[in-house]
């Protein structure tokens, strides 16, 4: 899970992954990386962005869109960021996308969702994914940040860091 450590230290260090609050050792975001067509890896809830550990990962085996479910394996019982039901919404809506990341900063010339949704709601996952077409890579979320999706999560990255 280097990949991850690594990058989540470039988004905090660019202040697009901010901490909660002055001297939090949690922040906010996530990075969602596609393990098959089921499942992916995902930041844990509230997990430190600046020093990610191993076990700040999570791994999404499955939604349960019906009983408003996630199904995850995690250390320490660790629960998936709230943007786990978004992410799966991407993998499922679209199954060459592998990577997605969200940041706390908004892109310019980017759609935007018409309204602030909550994050780990059924709306949330499901009414900004049809803002994403063939050359929409990114998309802002109404006073919330931005999402990013592409084929890997370094390139994902990359992308929003411009």
């Amino acid at each position: 899970m280097r990949l991850f450590r690594e990058l989540c230290r470039r988004l905090s260090k660019r202040g697009l992954m901010p901490d909660f609050f002055i001297g939090a050792k949690s922040g906010h975001g996530s990075l969602a990386l596609r393990t098959n067509s089921n499942s992916f890896l995902i930041t844990a809830r509230g997990s430190n962005k600046k020093n990610l550990r191993p076990d700040d990962i999570v791994l999404v085996r499955k939604v349960d869109w019906k009983k408003r479910e996630i199904i995850t394996e995690s250390a320490r019982s660790k629960k998936a960021s709230f943007n786990a039901v978004l992410a799966a919404a991407i993998f499922k809506k679209f199954p060459k996308i592998s990577a997605v990341v969200h940041t706390h900063a908004f892109a310019k010339k980017a759609p935007i969702t018409e309204f602030p949704y909550t994050p780990g709601t059924f709306e949330y996952a499901t009414k900004p994914v049809s803002l994403f077409r063939k050359n929409i890579r990114i998309i802002n979320l109404k006073d919330h940040g931005l999402i990013a999706i592409g084929s890997g999560l370094k390139e994902t990255v990359n992308y929003v860091l411009g």
